[in-house]
C-alpha cells in the first residue's frame, strides 16, 4: 500500500497543479448552480446534493484524461512500464488521486452552496442526514466508479476506442442521472442504494485490475 499512496500522492500534487481541473471544477459547480436553481427553498435544498455530484463527476471524468490517457499520449506510460511499480499500484493510485481530488471539490462546493442557500433564503439550509451522507460517502463512490472505469478502458484501448467507450460511459451516466432526478428529497433508502451500488461497482474494478498486462497496454499506444 506505501507505493499505492507514493502515487496516490504524486498525481495528486499535479492535479492541484493542473490549472484546468480548477477551472472545470469552479465551471461546473457555477453551470449546473444556475442551471437547475429555481429560487425555491426546495430547489435550493436539492441542489445540496445533486450540484456537488455533478462537479465530482465531471473532475473524475476531465481528471482520469490527466492521469491516464495524456500519459499515453505523451509516450510517459513507457517510462511507467518499466518502472518497479505494478499496473495495479499504479491504476489504484491513479484512481485514489482523482476520486480525492473530486471528493474533496465536490464537499467544498457542496459547502459553498450551504452558504449561498442559506443567504438566498434568508434563514439557514442545514442539509439532513442522508444529503450529508451522500456528499460525504456516496459522491466519492460515484467519482471513484467513473474514474476506476474509464482509467480502466483508457489503459487497455487505443485512442479511439477508448473516446468511444468514454462517450458510453457519459450517456450512461446522463441517463441514470435522468432517471434518477434531481429532486430535493434523498431518503436514506435511496443513498444507501446508491451507496452499496457504488461500492460494489468499485470493488469490481479492483477486482478486474489483476488482468491489467503490459503487452496489451503496449499493443494499444
Amino acid at each position: 500500500m506505501s507505493i499505492v499512496w507514493t502515487v496516490t500522492v504524486k498525481e495528486l500534487w499535479q492535479l492541484i497543479a493542473t490549472r484546468s481541473m480548477i477551472v472545470v471544477g469552479a465551471f461546473s459547480g457555477v453551470f449546473f448552480s444556475l442551471v437547475l436553481s429555481d429560487g425555491t427553498a426546495d430547489g435550493l435544498k436539492g441542489m445540496l446534493s445533486f450540484v456537488p455530484m455533478l462537479v465530482g463527476l465531471s473532475l473524475g471524468y476531465h481528471g482520469s484524461s490527466q492521469v491516464f490517457l495524456r500519459e499515453k499520449t505523451d509516450f510517459v506510460i513507457e517510462t511507467l512500464l518499466c518502472s518497479p511499480v505494478s499496473l495495479r499500484d499504479l491504476w489504484l493510485g491513479k484512481t485514489f488521486a482523482v476520486t480525492l481530488f473530486g471528493g474533496a471539490f465536490a464537499v467544498a462546493v457542496g459547502s459553498l452552496a450551504v452558504v449561498l442557500a442559506s443567504v438566498r433564503a434568508d434563514v439557514f439550509v442545514l442539509p439532513d442526514c442522508p444529503v450529508l451522507l451522500f456528499l460525504v460517502l456516496v459522491v466519492p463512490l460515484l467519482v471513484g466508479c467513473m474514474v476506476g472505469a474509464r482509467g480502466y478502458v483508457q489503459l487497455l484501448l487505443g485512442a479511439r476506442e477508448s473516446h468511444l467507450a468514454s462517450l458510453g460511459m457519459l450517456m450512461t451516466v446522463v441517463l441514470l442521472l435522468g432517471a434518477s432526478g434531481s429532486g430535493p428529497a434523498l431518503s436514506s433508502s435511496t443513498v444507501l442504494t446508491m451507496g452499496l451500488i457504488a461500492s460494489a461497482v468499485v470493488l469490481a474494478l479492483v477486482w478486474c485490475s489483476r488482468f491489467l498486462s503490459v503487452e496489451r497496454i503496449v499493443t494499444s499506444l
